[in-house]
């Protein structure tokens, strides 16, 4: 979805009494509209940067998985979801409802 200029309003009202009109020229029009687009373009950015925070807070849930002390073989379990997470954003066709890996039982 972008916006057009034939989206943009000529005449703007300029104060919330209604009393100004102001007609806009087809340079401040375009302003409006590359500015418009450039919001709904970086919804994605939006999105990836959550996949990414959530991400990080699921790595640091099972961080104690790979510390020596942990229980024999516990590392080597959650070695495949560990990496799984880390490759989220890369492999995630959708970060708006990304599909998360499931943990090691």
């Amino acid at each position: 979805m972008t916006v057009s200029l034939s989206d943009v309003a000529t005449t703007v009202v300029a104060n919330a009494n209604g009393g100004t009109r102001v007609t806009l020229s087809t340079s401040q029009k375009q302003r409006i509209v590359n500015q418009r687009n450039a919001a709904i373009n970086n919804k994605p950015a939006e999105f990836l940067a959550r996949l990414r925070q959530e991400r990080d807070i699921r790595l640091a849930e099972c961080d104690w998985t790979q510390s020596a002390d942990a229980p024999s073989g516990t590392a080597a379990r959650w070695q495949s979801y560990r990496q799984a997470l880390r490759d989220m954003p890369a492999n995630e066709s959708n970060p708006q409802t990304p599909t998360w890996p499931s943990k090691p039982e």
